[in-house]
């Protein structure tokens, strides 16, 4: 099935998104029923050696500066080459342009519309 071009209702989707208590598997699990393909591993594995340096440090265990400094640069690798797979599979970059936030709003579905387009692809709602 290909991916559609929607513009879900920011609101909903962004409430739906914050609430969804999702794990980095069901991340993974969610990609791929959007997008009927899995993250290459290649672009997996520099968010998991970041993912690595975080954990390192939410549980007390203090990383070194390079291996924080390895953290950032393998997290910016990994959001331009997301991006762009992303972007071979659905036409858009879910990270933007990496160059900070800039205006232009396309108008987007209605509450029902997107309440159906997010069940639809896994999210749990209220």
């Amino acid at each position: 099935m290909p991916v559609v071009s929607l513009l879900a209702n920011a609101t909903l989707a962004r409430k739906a998104v914050q609430e969804q208590h999702l794990s980095r598997a069901d991340f993974k699990s969610l990609f791929e029923t959007l997008f009927e393909k899995q993250i290459p591993e290649v672009i997996a594995e520099k968010l998991e050696q970041a993912e690595k340096v975080r954990d390192r440090a939410i549980h007390g265990r203090e990383p070194s500066e390079a291996r924080m400094r390895a953290a950032v640069v393998d997290l910016l690798d990994y959001a331009r080459d997301y991006n762009a797979f992303v972007h071979s599979l659905a036409h858009f970059q879910p990270f933007g342009s990496l160059q900070g936030f800039h205006g232009g709003r396309a108008k987007g579905l209605d509450n029902s519309t997107t309440r159906l387009l997010l069940l639809g692809v896994g999210f749990t709602l209220a």
